[in-house]
Parts: structure tokens; C-alpha cells; sequence
């Protein structure tokens, strides 16, 4: 995401929206909005995604025609700038 801790603890904490959701996920953690906690609530997010017949999955499962022209630059983009090593 190429942003450091504090300006993403600062972003969220400029959200009313999101300081009450972290207040209600974190009821025990003063303040509820840090980095660390960030980072659980982005894994929990992650840990929910399923995407067991999508386009990108049929494609690395070897289906080539599953994905447009448009979206295999994408994914050369993708790959070629390292976004892949944390997004694996």
C-alpha cells in the first residue's frame, strides 16, 4: 500500500465511521485504532475472500482464454512492479 504506519493510523482515525468499528472490534484496546490492530482487521477481511470459479483463478489454472487481453496486461503490470510479493 506504500504508506507507513502513522499515516495509515492517522487516515483511519480521520474516519468517525471507522474509529466506531474499531471501537467495536477492539472494545479492550485504547485507542482501537492502531497499526497492529489495522493489520488484524485486514487479515480477517482476507481470510473471508473466496473466489474458487473466478476469472483470475480459471486463468492460473490454465485456462488462457479466462482472462481478456486488457487484463493479462494488468496482471504483467502487476507482477512486473513486485506487487506480487505481498499481494500473493
Amino acid at each position: 500500500m506504500n504508506a507507513t504506519a502513522d499515516h495509515v493510523t492517522r487516515t483511519l482515525n480521520s474516519m468517525e465511521d471507522y474509529v466506531g468499528k474499531f471501537k467495536q472490534a477492539f472494545p479492550r484496546d485504547t485507542p482501537p485504532v492502531t497499526f497492529d490492530n489495522f493489520a488484524k482487521a485486514l487479515e480477517a477481511f482476507e481470510a473471508t475472500l473466496t473466489t474458487p470459479a473466478a476469472p483470475f483463478d480459471q486463468y492460473l489454472n490454465g485456462d488462457g482464454n479466462a482472462l481478456d487481453d486488457y487484463q493479462k496486461v494488468g496482471l504483467r503490470l502487476f507482477e512486473g512492479k513486485g506487487c506480487a510479493s505481498c499481494h500473493n
